[in-house]
């Protein structure tokens, strides 16, 4: 009888432990968010908003396209790599394998992202729309990747305004 008691006693407290730990980030998993979105705004010079909508973006590429045999790993396809700590730098104006006149992501001119195209299944990519051989995005995820790309181009205007520390020092060395 106490064995029974004590089995069904570890089973509640078990089951509380889930729903808490389910319902509840830990601290860690916060952690790597914060991070994450941290880590984004000093790389990209991003306001908050835009590295949210980063972290969104993150969050798609990992389960869609950072794959086992595809986006992913040591030599992903066509050397994209979109795992959440390699996706900027293998796409932002990075020129695309497939078509050299366009870059992967534009922040010039993001509605000739090679890579917004690609998700779409546009007219001008090579191959078939991705991700292959599985289901289109959703349309509220291509939306947010949509979105990225389009506000990639107001960090790149802001930038532009704001010389770098070090133009500025060559600048006023060179008026001396």
């Amino acid at each position: 009888m106490r064995a029974r008691a004590f089995e069904i006693f570890f089973v509640l407290i078990a089951g509380i432990g889930i729903v808490f730990f389910n319902s509840h980030p830990l601290p860690a998993q916060t952690a790597v968010s914060d991070s994450l979105v941290d880590s984004t705004k000093a790389e990209m010079k991003v306001d908050s908003t835009q590295a949210a909508m980063q972290l969104k973006v993150t969050t798609i590429f990992k389960a869609e396209c950072a794959i086992a045999g595809c986006h992913r790993g040591v030599h992903p396809k066509k050397d994209l790599n979109l795992e959440p700590d390699k996706f900027l730098t293998s796409t932002v104006n990075i020129v695309s394998q497939e078509n050299k006149n366009l870059k992967r992501v534009d922040t010039t001119d993001p509605e000739k992202s090679y890579l917004l195209m690609k998700i779409k299944g546009e007219k001008g990519i090579k191959g078939s729309r991705m991700p292959d051989d599985a289901p289109p995005l959703k349309k509220e995820e291509i939306g947010v990747i949509e979105d990225w790309i389009l506000s990639l181009k107001k960090v790149d205007l802001e930038n532009e305004k704001t010389p770098a520390p070090a133009d500025t020092i060559k600048t006023s060395k060179s008026n001396k």
